[in-house]
């Protein structure tokens, strides 16, 4: 039986999942939030995605070759030789198995049951918020306590 990671929660195994918002940093695939089990986790790097990078990484690694053959100099086109490696290798590193692979983030705790808050929606992405949740399990911001 194989797991697709989109749906998928790779800790309890149901399909009662979102992909949420609110994370700082670059990230092409948002991340994914069980409703059921509260386990949060990075998608996998697609196959197509990986072979995307690759590609992406010759075409720079080509630019600059053809750069330093057209112009001599090798201090303007380090940049891409370095990002063209980086791209090419880690696409490589994706189809070998050895990098982008599917990581559990970590789960959000159940908060003890407290007082509902009067508005039941969080701040940030303004969806509701189960009573008592510390977290909004949409957008991960923190929620105030009931006052």
């Amino acid at each position: 039986m194989s797991m697709n990671s989109d749906t998928q929660c790779p800790k309890c195994g149901s399909l009662n999942g979102h992909v949420t918002q609110g994370y700082r940093g670059f990230q092409s695939f948002g991340r994914r939030y069980c409703d059921d089990c509260g386990t949060a986790w990075r998608l996998a790097c697609p196959r197509w995605a990986a072979i995307l990078s690759i590609v992406t990484g010759c075409v720079m690694l080509a630019g600059a070759w053809a750069g330093i053959v057209a112009h001599r100099e090798l201090g303007g086109v380090l940049v891409f030789v370095l990002l063209g490696l980086w791209a090419s290798l880690y696409g490589v590193g994706v189809l070998l198995g050895l990098a982008g692979q599917i990581r559990i983030l970590g789960q959000v705790p159940s908060p003890p049951a407290l007082e509902s808050s009067e508005s039941g929606v969080c701040a940030g992405c303004q969806r509701s918020v189960p009573p008592g949740s510390a977290y909004c399990p949409h957008c991960g911001r923190e929620q105030s306590a009931p006052g």
